[in-house]
């Protein structure tokens, strides 16, 4: 039995109103997945709809590069900006070729929720990250120890009171790392903290860019014989 329009429903013989929800709840379900075909089709006439799939990814970038400032007072005062999903919800073509581009999905700050984390890194796959965190506790340390291997530009800022939590997940390599920026702040009884020569277990090769606040160091150390760019205050 099929229902073509109202007139027709009162036409119609059910044996109870059960059976009446049900035969018109499936012919409401038919009618919206036709709608939404024919507003997909519609769409493919649309100028915008030829675009490329890589000029689509480049427009995207411009939404999803937007800096999170690794501040206390900004990531806990403040709801998390997700202004750059916007692009996966206009069509699904749109969707597709932003889940289909991995660089979209490589910046990573902890002012996100904990599973917007986890869907960025799964959707960014192997693409080298760019990471600006408030490192306050031994979650924010682990997570950046587990991706220090794809981090290609890091912006933190560090409690002198976790310094040491945070600085246990130092010891290993950071092969992609280019940019370093590492802000330590604490209160005047705190004692200083050092920048030694165990950072990232002496393996930083393209590491070019590098500013350090709030930390005594040491020029000697291995982390310095490359860079092009270097800001101690």
């Amino acid at each position: 039995m099929s229902l073509t329009s109202s007139s027709h429903i009162l036409t119609q013989h059910f044996d109870s109103s059960e059976f009446a929800f049900k035969k018109i709840d499936e012919e409401v379900t038919a009618l919206r997945g036709r709608i939404r075909a024919l507003h997909s089709f519609r769409n493919t006439f649309a100028p915008i709809y030829r675009l490329p799939p890589e000029i689509l990814t480049r427009i995207f970038s411009f939404i999803s590069r937007t800096p999170v400032s690794p501040e206390p007072k900004h990531f806990y005062s403040q709801s998390p900006s997700h202004k750059w999903l916007v692009a996966t919800r206009v069509s699904q073509r749109w969707r597709n070729v932003a889940l289909g581009s991995p660089t979209l999905w490589a910046h990573i700050s902890n002012s996100y929720p904990e599973y917007i984390i986890k869907e960025l890194l799964q959707r960014s796959k192997a693409t080298p990250l760019s990471v600006r965190m408030y490192v306050g506790s031994s979650q924010d340390a682990h997570l950046i120890r587990t991706t220090l291997h794809r981090i290609r530009d890091l912006v933190i800022d560090v409690d002198s009171s976790v310094w040491n939590i945070f600085w246990s997940s130092r010891n290993s390599p950071a092969p992609l790392l280019e940019s370093l920026k590492i802000s330590i702040s604490g209160h005047s009884y705190t004692p200083p903290v050092k920048f030694s020569d165990s950072v990232f277990a002496g393996t930083t090769p393209r590491l070019r860019c590098l500013e350090i606040t709030g930390a005594t160091v040491d020029l000697e150390s291995s982390i310095f014989k490359d860079l092009t760019v270097l800001e101690l205050k």
